[in-house]
């Protein structure tokens, strides 16, 4: 398409690229309008959620007796088109979606066990021991990918067991406690 003298280069067109240009041209720019007309066509689906167990709130625990962790949107927290309702995440766009739930309670002794459920069945759990650090701690963190259609609901339940003394949801601060659901890819 040009031509390199000793001083210079030289443009000279050649009509016959010029054809097989235009062509190239003509279709990378269909394909590129056809992509974007697409993208804009489809609703692209972005849905997630950061709760937490509000900080400095009381949940006490007994031994032995199932509780939902109350999850709630606090600050610094944020909920974008999920529903979150006593702890309770509702599905309303079917997807696979990623959950986490931590979970940090107040006991020296006995054990935390933590349970993600999907429309009251579990699907996720994790065993957490209690200990003397920090005046005693039982911490415990699940997760879980799921393929959700709507309607499905997920919570975290907790239990606490062989516990002497009084036992809570630690809720000093609200970063102990935290919920995290994303929806990976709307089907």
């Amino acid at each position: 398409m040009g031509s390199y003298t000793s001083t210079a280069q030289v443009w000279m067109p050649d009509v016959t690229d010029t054809a097989k240009l235009n062509t190239l041209f003509a279709s990378m720019a269909s394909s590129i309008e056809d992509g974007l007309g697409q993208r804009m066509i489809k609703q692209e689906t972005v849905k997630s959620l950061l709760g937490s167990v509000t900080a400095g709130s009381t949940w006490t625990l007994s031994n032995g007796v199932e509780a939902t962790v109350p999850y709630t949107i606090n600050a610094g927290g944020y909920n974008d088109g999920l529903t979150l309702s006593s702890g309770t995440v509702t599905i309303d766009t079917p997807g696979l979606y990623y959950f986490n739930a931590s979970v940090l309670t107040t006991q020296t002794n006995g054990y935390v066990d933590l349970q993600l459920q999907r429309n009251g069945g579990t699907f996720s759990r994790a065993l957490g021991a209690g200990s003397t650090a920090g005046a005693g701690i039982g911490p415990a963190n699940a997760s879980g990918l799921f393929k959700c259609v709507a309607g499905d609901t997920f919570r975290a339940r907790v239990t606490v067991n062989g516990v002497t003394g009084a036992c809570a949801i630690n809720t000093l601060y609200a970063t102990y406690n935290v919920l995290s659901v994303v929806l990976l890819k709307a089907l």
